[in-house]
């Protein structure tokens, strides 16, 4: 198990991924177009995203659309949508952590998570 700080942020982690699928799932997305841009140009990626308290940028969402037709879902049940954050990476790889898809939480400034390397807990996500 690896801990994710702000000297090995989750960014940096997503982006040294190639060739993966990975799934981004966020509890509010805001600020991450570029990056989910990078990600995306490397990977097979998914993104469900909430809608809690509104803070889902509509921009992210436009962007994303665009960009990952098909593989963009968004939970708009407002505060019953989805909290969790969790970063899925196949094989094998679980990021489970409170650091959700935007700016600040990518950069781990106030935000933890834990990389996984565990192919049953994977499954169990999938």
């Amino acid at each position: 198990m690896e801990r994710l700080h702000t000297e090995n942020d989750l960014e940096n982690f997503l982006l040294k991924q190639r060739g993966r699928k990975i799934t981004i799932i966020s509890a509010f997305a805001s600020g991450t177009a570029r990056l989910l841009e990078a990600i995306a140009a490397e990977n097979d990626v998914q993104v469900i995203v909430g809608t809690i308290n509104a803070f889902t940028s509509p921009t992210f969402i436009e962007h994303a659309r665009a960009l990952l037709h098909q593989n963009l879902w968004v939970d708009f049940r407002g505060n019953t949508s989805i909290h969790w954050k969790l970063y899925l990476v196949s094989p094998d790889i679980v990021v489970i952590g409170s650091s959700n898809f935007t700016n600040l939480g990518v950069r781990m400034s106030r935000d933890t998570c834990v990389v996984i390397n565990d192919g049953s807990l994977y499954e169990e996500y999938q």
